[in-house]
């Protein structure tokens, strides 16, 4: 619905400046949090060693633990998109 909202602004002709910051900060995170998951399951130990009898799933799990910590960082920070959100979007003061 974040990402409807954001489209739906943009087609409007209205400015997205912390909407799509909210829209990062939540992809990212949430990435990072199914990429743990899948880890979880499938264990560590291939992401580490990079065991040469890991499956496709495995794989790709692996991959997207690893591709998703770099998200966080392109295009700013978790942090700085989270000040973009209470200065722009709640108005809250720099502090």
């Amino acid at each position: 619905m974040i990402n409807y909202k954001a489209a739906w602004l943009l087609n409007q002709g209205k400015s997205i400046s912390w909407e799509s910051s909210v829209v990062k900060v939540f992809a990212d995170e949430l990435g990072q949090r199914l990429a743990h998951v899948g880890l979880e399951i499938t264990g560590p130990r291939g992401a580490a060693w990079g065991r040469p009898q890991m499956d496709q799933a495995e794989k790709e799990i692996h991959f997207l633990y690893k591709f998703c910590r770099g998200l966080s960082l392109a295009g700013g920070t978790s942090e700085i998109q989270r000040m973009t959100i209470a200065t722009r979007g709640l108005a809250l003061p720099r502090g």
